[in-house]
């Protein structure tokens, strides 16, 4: 008798202990969810050790730590705050705030971008028709650096004249903002290697901004091959238009003397 009793005791101990649990996560979650987000970058890196807190507020309950240079998916950052909500698959887990952390672009391709580039209409130089495949290689991470770089190859097929050429290129972008800037600007270069009669390289960089979806020409390394003209910013949504609108802003702004240097080079 006095075991039966011990067993029932111990059932009901167990359920008050799973209805307790049950609500404490319940309340959690509803304390996550009353809360009205706008979107903010997915993916984030965590600079320093971070307190992961029940509310978006410092003195809301500690519930976990990210560790320095963790990378942690965002759900969205609370409206009119720095605070931003942190997930793992479908599950909330809690808030942490934006200081400490800085958004990460994933520049990996699932598949090769394949287009063909248009003709500036401010640009009359006739050899215009192009096809371009961009393919990722790698990514690379930046020595004694925290930065990371996805490698591109880019390969462009032009007729001039009804004759068809080739050019191979690189390109690479930054997965973490340009220059350790927080915000979300990130580098994108396009580098030609095989211009005939230059041995160096030239070079296109563009700043790709995540929160605008806007590529902005920064520089080249070289003006004998480019058109001075005023470049004015261009729209890009994601890695994929990022990369397509680099490549359009160089093929915009090569000049005669580019075309003529690959065409005088085949005669």
């Amino acid at each position: 008798m006095f075991r039966k009793i011990q067993i029932q005791i111990t059932i009901i101990v167990f359920l008050i202990l799973y209805i307790l649990l049950a609500n404490k996560t319940s309340l959690e979650a509803a304390n996550i969810k009353k809360f009205e987000l706008v979107p903010a970058p997915n993916l984030y890196l965590a600079l320093k050790d971070i307190n992961v807190r029940e509310g978006p507020k410092n003195k809301s309950r500690r519930l976990s730590t990210v560790k320095r240079y963790a990378r942690i998916s965002v759900a969205g950052r609370v409206k009119g705050t720095r605070w931003l909500s942190i997930i793992r698959g479908a599950k909330k887990l809690g808030f942490v705030y934006a200081t400490a952390l800085t958004p990460v672009l994933d520049g990996s391709l699932k598949s090769p971008i394949e287009g063909v580039l248009l003709s500036n209409k401010g640009n009359l130089i006739e050899y215009k028709k192009c096809s371009y495949k961009i393919s990722f290689l790698d990514k690379e991470q930046i020595v004694n650096n925290i930065q990371v770089i996805s490698n591109y190859q880019l390969i462009i097929n032009c007729k001039f004249k009804k004759k068809l050429y080739f050019i191979n290129a690189t390109m690479f972008l930054t997965e973490l903002p340009y220059l350790g800037n927080k915000r979300p600007n990130y580098q994108i270069n396009l580098d030609l290697v095989n211009i005939p009669d230059q041995t160096d390289i030239f070079s296109l960089t563009t700043i790709y901004n995540l929160q605008k979806n806007k590529i902005k020409f920064d520089q080249v390394n070289s003006e004998y091959f480019w058109l001075k003209r005023k470049i004015s910013s261009v729209k890009a949504s994601g890695v994929k238009g990022a990369l397509i609108s680099t490549l359009q802003v160089a093929y915009d702004g090569w000049n005669e003397k580019f075309w003529k240097n690959f065409e005088r080079d085949r005669k």
